[in-house]
């Protein structure tokens, strides 16, 4: 975002402006490092807009979802009391800037929807449209997550699409360190050697996730078919108008600039590569692309698929699509990483919704009932040196890597929600290169020390590990030792019940407590009645 010279464009799930895109140290007098501070996304877009660049921002709000996910994962901070700052820093600054509040509001009197833009957002340095919910079922949302640098100028545009939200506590770092406790172990206690929240990442109080997720960058012309995206979104914010929004067709603009720096070349960017992007849009484009792109990959594995997903074959069909491959191909071997426990609700409430952790749980077991010696799936977690306590990894990727051939990632989850009723983004990625070093960089990341270079090119490797420490750390958790690395068994059911009881939160209370910024590493209900015990006896 830095290098922006012509716009900026952010589609959002969720937001934080005040979220630490990256940490700066500062030197005194005799060079030494001093004082450090945090660089938020804020910063970047003033910044950006003071220098004359457009900064334009499409986030989703629900009235209802929008104050539960604050409450369990973001604390008091909403979109639109970090927007109000943002104007009033804007303000102070004399950058033009202006919020659309249109969630369910129309505006009148636009005939023409290509004069949107320039109507309505011409001379805004930073314009910020808050929209609501897809048409259609209530539960439904704008999940796309899209961040487009200078798409007007092909040869040096950029865009980041994927699973990733800039929101607060989205902090994915590979090693996925356990935060200091908010509450200071007492004087001469082991200190945990592992970081201080505020110096790894700003230290959030309502936030104690570990976080795990996957984002691709995108240059060149595909970019353009990215603005018209978000083009139409823009226009059907205002009007709520599929004939208008429709009617919009024309990609937009290539302007032809000389402001741009040579980029400085890596050895992880790809020529040449076939990308296909896909949508849906409910009330706009209702396409089951994206359900036909999933069963299309799936069927299409020869040797293997790696699969790392937030709600993995949370459909019912396509449950049933893996595990008619799975009969048909008796060679094909399938890797699933998925997290220990989803948002999802369960029972009663998540069958009546029809979006459930029960269904993933169910249709998981399954698949692996179809082939057990040819399906693995895992969770991940952490471990706490010092109280052996685990914190699990919330696994937020939605990837299918296939044969090392083919890449399905973006935003859209296994589940009907994505594939039918909220707007999503997606990307099939056709490079082989792409695609083994997405799958090799992550078993890396999820292995550690375990991890062989041979696993590269021998999928079966990295399988047959996966397997061995998952069952070794069965064997430890009854044990309470320490564990040998991140995977555990998420099936049979008896593994993945012997993991539920040993998690970080053991029972509801403890559960709550750590949602409300406690550390349950310090405080759980078991720790505070051996306190009181021991307090009572005290006295006596």
């Amino acid at each position: 975002m830095m290098g922006a010279q012509h716009s900026i464009k952010i589609l959002a799930w969720e937001l934080s402006l005040s979220f630490g895109l990256t940490k700066v140290t500062h030197v005194n007098s005799h060079g030494k490092p001093s004082t450090s501070s945090w660089i938020s996304l804020e910063d970047v877009l003033v910044e950006k807009a003071a220098s004359g660049v457009k900064v334009r921002i499409i986030v989703w709000r629900h009235a209802l979802l929008s104050w539960l996910n604050r409450w369990i994962y973001l604390g008091s901070v909403s979109i639109e009391a970090e927007v109000d700052k943002l104007m009033r820093r804007c303000k102070s600054m004399g950058i033009s800037s202006n919020v659309f509040n249109l969630n369910g509001v129309q505006v009148e009197n636009l005939e023409d929807p290509g004069s949107i833009d320039w109507d309505l957002l011409s001379g805004v340095d930073i314009g910020v449209i808050i929209v609501g919910s897809p048409t259609g079922l209530y539960l439904a949302s704008h999940h796309e997550k899209l961040v487009l640098i200078d798409s007007e100028c092909p040869s040096h545009s950029i865009a980041f699409l994927g699973g990733y939200d800039i929101a607060r506590g989205r902090y994915d770092q590979p090693a996925h360190q356990i935060p200091a406790p908010m509450i200071p172990r007492r004087h001469g206690e082991n200190k945990s050697p592992w970081y201080s929240g505020r110096e790894g990442q700003p230290l959030i109080p309502m936030v104690r996730f570990l976080w795990h997720d996957l984002q691709v960058s995108i240059r060149g012309p595909a970019c353009q078919n990215l603005s018209y995206h978000f083009d139409q979104r823009v226009i059907h914010a205002f009007t709520q108008s599929t004939p208008h929004t429709r009617s919009y067709t024309l990609i937009p603009a290539v302007l032809q600039c000389d402001k741009h720096q040579p980029r400085v070349t890596s050895d992880r960017v790809h020529s040449n590569v076939e990308v296909k992007l896909l949508r849906i849009w409910k009330g706009v484009y209702d396409t089951n692309y994206l359900f036909h792109e999933h069963c299309h990959v799936i069927t299409s594995a020869k040797k293997f698929l790696y699969i790392e997903h937030q709600y993995p074959f949370h459909s019912y069909a396509l449950c049933h699509v893996m595990c008619q491959t799975l009969r048909k191909n008796p060679n094909l071997r399938i890797l699933i990483i998925t997290p220990i426990k989803t948002d999802l609700p369960t029972g009663v409430l998540g069958e009546w919704v029809d979006w459930s952790q029960d269904h993933i749980t169910q249709h998981l077991n399954t698949i692996k009932n179809t082939a057990p010696d040819r399906v693995g799936i895992y969770g991940l977690v952490r471990q706490d040196e010092i109280s052996r306590k685990l914190k699990p990894i919330y696994v937020h990727t939605k990837l299918v890597v296939v044969d090392d051939e083919v890449m399905l990632t973006g935003s859209a989850n296994m589940d009907n929600m994505s594939f039918f009723y909220s707007s999503e983004l997606s990307v099939t990625i056709r490079n082989s290169p792409v695609a083994r070093e997405a799958r090799t960089r992550l078993i890396r990341e999820h292995l550690g020390s375990h991890f062989q270079l041979e696993m590269s090119q021998n999928f079966e490797m990295s399988m047959d590990v996966f397997e061995e420490l998952a069952t070794k750390n069965h064997v430890i958790l009854g044990k309470d030792g320490k564990l040998v690395g991140r995977p555990v068994s998420m099936v049979p059911r008896e593994r993945y019940e012997n993991v539920l009881k040993k998690i970080y939160y053991p029972n509801r209370i403890t559960k709550m407590l750590y949602k409300l910024g406690m550390d349950t590493d310090v405080i759980s209900m078991n720790d505070l009645w051996k306190k009181f015990q021991k307090k009572q006896r005290s006295r006596l």
